[in-house]
Order: C-alpha cells, then structure tokens, then sequence
C-alpha cells in the first residue's frame, strides 16, 4: 500500500501527500522476501534493513499507460545487520501498477489529518 495523507498549511488548498509506503516484499520463489516502508526503507526477513535517499532519486520514469507511481532508481544511505541487504547501495523500482494519490475532491478541509490507503505493486531490485 501507499498511504497518503491529507493535509493542508494555508492558505493552500488542503492535498493527498504521500506519508509512507507500507509493502510486504515476495522473492520471486513467492516467499515473503521482507517488507518496505517508511524513509523510504526495505528490511529483510533476516532482519538486515536499507534506508534510501527517496528525496533525491537518481532515476525517476513517470510510466506511461496506466496511471501508477513512478519507477526509481534510490541510492541507499544507511545498512543495517549482515544479512541479504547489507551490501545494497542501489534500489530499483520498476513495472509499478496504481499506488496513485487518491482524487484530490476527496480531500477537504473536513478531512485534513486523515489517511488513505492505496494499492499498489512493484518489482523491487536491490544492487551491490
């Protein structure tokens, strides 16, 4: 899921902003690889974690067709453990499907501090 927020500084017209990715991870044997959220962040099931500058993408490919969140290219900037994700430097994401912000009529001063839930899926691809 992506989760967005509605939220508002005035005078600007309260917007759904995205507040955190909350994703379970499949390896492609279909096991639970690990998990992906906030930063944004990837932890493995083995317990090693990368944090990635997601404010600074080093690629970002606006996909055309369907309406879906961007493919990245993120620089990783911290590790944390040894295991899988201790050597990662780079994280792809690519062949998104939806995770888009809600309608934007949705978010109104009445709902400003409330979230929103959206689906999405990704291939993720973690490089040395």
């Amino acid at each position: 899921m992506q989760i967005y927020r509605c939220s508002s500084s005035p005078p600007a017209t309260p917007a759904w902003t995205l507040d955190h990715p909350a994703a379970t991870l499949y390896a492609e044997d279909g096991t639970i690889f690990g998990m992906h959220g906030a930063g944004p962040s990837w932890t493995a099931s083995d317990g090693s974690s990368i944090a990635a500058d997601g404010a600074h993408p080093i690629a970002r490919i606006v996909p055309s067709g369907t309406p879906a969140v961007p493919w990245l290219a993120l620089t990783v900037v911290r590790h944390t453990g040894t295991g899988t994700l201790a050597a990662v430097r780079y994280v792809e994401r690519y062949d998104t499907l939806g995770g888009l912000a809600p309608d934007p009529a949705t978010c109104t001063p009445q709902s400003v501090g409330t979230f929103r839930a959206v689906h999405y899926s990704a291939v993720y691809e973690f490089f040395q």
